[in-house]
């Protein structure tokens, strides 16, 4: 009897463990990048350096959280984009859209994920963008 109480009791800590150490992971699918320059994310100005970009796993709407030495920075809502060609996108990226003098975060590609994420501008950003196309349009 006392071997089963110990048996179990040992598949139980072992259970235990495993799914600590799975809750404990969290993320999947990162890529470590550097950025040479600020860059806003949404509304969150991120300076230059290096970065961990993770898609955060088991999420019902897809989010991506930028880590810096290990410590979140900021937490963004994304869109998936599909991609229906063939060549798809095999080396992890990040895609900087220009609007005045900043650079925006639009879009960032995990491998071997056939799905790159959009990081949507903010609605003032896209009215200044549009602003900017008619003053040049103007000239």
């Amino acid at each position: 009897m006392k071997i089963s109480k110990v048996w179990a009791l040992a598949l139980l800590l072992t259970v235990g463990l495993f799914t600590a150490s799975v809750h404990a992971q969290g993320l999947i699918d990162g890529i470590l990048i550097t950025i040479d320059r600020e860059v806003v994310v949404n509304d969150k100005v991120i300076p230059a350096g290096q970065y961990e970009i993770r898609k955060m796993a088991n999420s019902a709407n897809p989010v991506l959280r930028i880590f810096n030495r290990d410590e979140m920075m900021y937490e963004t809502p994304v869109i998936p984009i599909s991609v229906e060609k063939r060549d798809v996108v095999e080396d992890p990226k990040i895609v900087l859209h220009k609007v005045g003098d900043k650079y925006y975060l639009t879009e960032v590609w995990l491998q071997p994920d056939k799905l790159g994420y959009e990081v949507p501008l903010p609605s003032k950003v896209r009215a200044l963008e549009k602003e900017l196309e008619r003053e040049r349009g103007e000239k």
